[in-house]
């Protein structure tokens, strides 16, 4: 069904009907899909190593898929790839030491919404005060995110002070306890697809695997079976927008990302969240991640017990890896990099500008056990 709901802005767009349409028409339910080019390219990858991705034979033919498309992202982009490494953004609240990443993605927005929770000391868990003051503050948080964050490079100031006590009081004060404010975006669609595991050892891993719109950009290419994702529409084509599309191979629009993890302080209790916000609509939308850190934050200011586990971990200090201009993640030096680079957008597909990445995102933080 989705296929067919997305025909009509899908159709023409290069090398998507040879993949996803059968005699020119949307597959039939319990049809099977073959991917031959794209298996051949992992089968590749898992035998020469996911550097060549970037800088190998498959690199290479991507940088001749995206030529044939008109696409300015060339070779030389791709083999000057280079992950880089950040610390994390994070705030301190009673129920413990929560962790987020920087721009260019919403993990300062992510913050700020359990800060500003916390500040209305909600006491009893999905209850009204709990459900509405959650809502509000992920209000004001995207309000904030909107006026701020983007390219790194580009911030007016340090998005750590979006989280200093003073501001959060502020803007908690702002939130009406019975009457809802207006919600600051249009509502979307989106389907990502996250998973999250942590060990005994403190262990934790958050993977997302994402391509943002439905089928991305739409743009498949045909020697290697790559779909290219669309997160370029992140850009805006507005003269002076805090995200506007401009010339620079390093430029890069705020990104739906978010990974967070809560680091409890009960020696009973430990939450290994490491949630995502990731797709159009998953963008202003409250995660789980932060669902059940506010209701951990609720028990805490009740004092009374959320959930239970084996002992604390405390984190071991680590550096978060940006994979190049994607996001931020905590990790080990990066081996699965992604990147970003703006595309032109082909005919039939201008609503959405392309760039690439590995679809998926893979990050990792060692919690060392108390």
């Amino acid at each position: 069904q989705l296929t067919q709901d997305k025909l009509s802005e899908l159709a023409s767009v290069p090398g998507f009907a040879d993949t996803f349409l059968a005699d020119g028409k949307p597959p039939a339910p319990g049809a099977t899909l073959k991917q031959l080019a794209f298996a051949a390219t992992l089968d590749h990858l898992a035998h020469a190593g996911l550097d060549d991705f970037y800088r190998g034979d498959v690199g290479r033919e991507l940088a001749a898929g995206l030529t044939l498309i008109g696409s300015p992202l060339g070779r030389e982009d791709l083999t000057r790839y280079r992950a880089t490494l950040g610390e994390p953004l994070h705030i301190e609240l009673p129920a413990g030491t929560i962790y987020n990443t920087d721009a260019p993605t919403q993990g300062v927005a992510s913050l700020m919404i359990l800060a500003l929770f916390a500040r209305l000391g909600v006491t009893e868990a999905e209850g009204f005060d709990h459900i509405h003051g959650l809502v509000e503050a992920t209000k004001r948080a995207l309000r904030m995110r909107d006026r701020v964050v983007t390219d790194p490079n580009n911030l007016a100031h340090a998005l750590e002070r979006c989280l200093e006590p003073r501001f959060i009081a502020g803007e908690a004060m702002k939130i009406d306890r019975r009457k809802a404010a207006r919600w600051p975006l249009a509502s979307g669609e989106g389907d990502t697809v996250w998973m999250g595991a942590a060990d005994t050892t403190g262990l934790v891993v958050s993977y997302i695997q994402s391509l943002y719109w439905e089928f991305g950009s739409g743009c498949l290419l045909p020697r290697t079976g790559v779909l290219m994702q669309n997160r370029g529409a992140s850009f805006s084509l507005q003269r002076g927008a805090l995200n506007s599309l401009a010339p620079s191979r390093r430029r890069r629009p705020l990104c739906s990302r978010a990974t967070c993890c809560l680091v409890s302080r009960s020696p009973r209790r430990s939450i290994g969240r490491a949630g995502c916000w990731g797709g159009p609509g998953a963008i202003s939308k409250p995660s789980f991640a932060l669902s059940s850190a506010s209701t951990a934050i609720s028990s805490t200011n009740s004092r009374r017990p959320a959930m239970s586990s084996k002992s604390c971990p405390t984190p071991t200090p680590t550096l978060w890896a940006t994979p190049a201009p994607r996001s931020c993640m905590p990790t080990a030096p990066a081996k699965a990099p992604t990147t970003r680079a703006p595309m032109a957008a082909p005919p039939g597909c201008e609503r959405r500008l392309n760039d690439l990445n590995v679809p998926s995102a893979l990050a990792v933080a060692h919690i060392a056990p108390r």
